[in-house]
């Protein structure tokens, strides 16, 4: 593995006194991506909530190296769009917060929005928000994303063309990702390690070494090679349920 960028280390966090994570240690390295499976409940959007700070452990370390909290950004489940901004608005409100001067345009073109930037929040598609919510993120210059299922909701073929479009922001601009998901498809196409976890309190019953060659395709997903990285993750993910 590169050299680290995040470290956990024996950490065990949860909400009042329920434990949902335990004894839970991964790396996150330079440039990698990393995707983050399991069941429903077992604390993989818990782990994003610790690593962004919004959330603090019962115990153990969460070590960012060579970096602060100011070189992450999230991008959650949920849109979160601002409904009375508009797209570029909505793109460039935390950057600006942060005393960062941001090209809006040149993000809007990278996440395939070029044109959109008066539109507001209700006239996009779910995909289309998606995409405004990545850019908004990117527009961070993030060192470390984390992602929160960020392709729920969202139709199959508009889902596997964000597969493609994030794959290449990542790789392009060699941003470290860690991300969590339940769809084992998206997780093998974007990921160079896949992590999955068991059920609560949780910790890490399998890693997968994702090596398929970079900058990857839609195309990829109809080959022997990836269809074997995802019978592989689906039978952890049976076992941990």
């Amino acid at each position: 593995m590169k050299e680290p960028v995040l470290q956990i280390t024996n950490v065990t966090a949860g909400y009042n006194s329920s434990i949902v994570l335990k004894n839970l240690s991964l790396k996150l390295g330079n440039g990698e991506v990393m995707a983050v499976m399991g069941p429903s409940g077992c604390g993989k959007s818990t782990l994003i909530k610790l690593i962004a700070n919004l959330l603090q452990p019962f115990s153990g370390c969460i070590q960012l190296i060579g970096y602060d909290m100011r070189s992450i950004a999230v991008m959650f489940q949920s849109p979160l769009l601002q409904p009375w901004l508009c797209v570029e608005t909505n793109v460039a409100l935390p950057a600006r917060l942060q005393g960062k001067t941001i090209d809006t345009n040149s993000l809007l073109t990278a996440v395939g929005l070029s044109g959109f930037e008066k539109r507001y929040p209700f006239e996009l598609s779910g995909g289309e928000q998606r995409r405004v919510a990545l850019a908004r993120a990117l527009a961070q210059s993030p060192s470390i994303l984390c992602l929160d299922e960020p392709f729920t909701g969202v139709d199959e073929l508009t889902r596997e063309r964000l597969f493609e479009l994030l794959s290449g922001i990542l790789y392009n601009q060699k941003i470290s990702c860690l991300f969590v998901s339940h769809n084992p498809y998206e997780s093998v196409f974007l990921a160079d390690r896949l992590l999955v976890l068991g059920r609560k309190p949780t910790t890490l019953i399998a890693e997968i070494e994702i090596d398929l060659e970079r900058p990857r395709r839609a195309e990829l997903m109809k080959t022997q090679q990836f269809y074997k990285f995802v019978t592989l993750a689906r039978e952890y993910i049976h076992d941990s349920t």
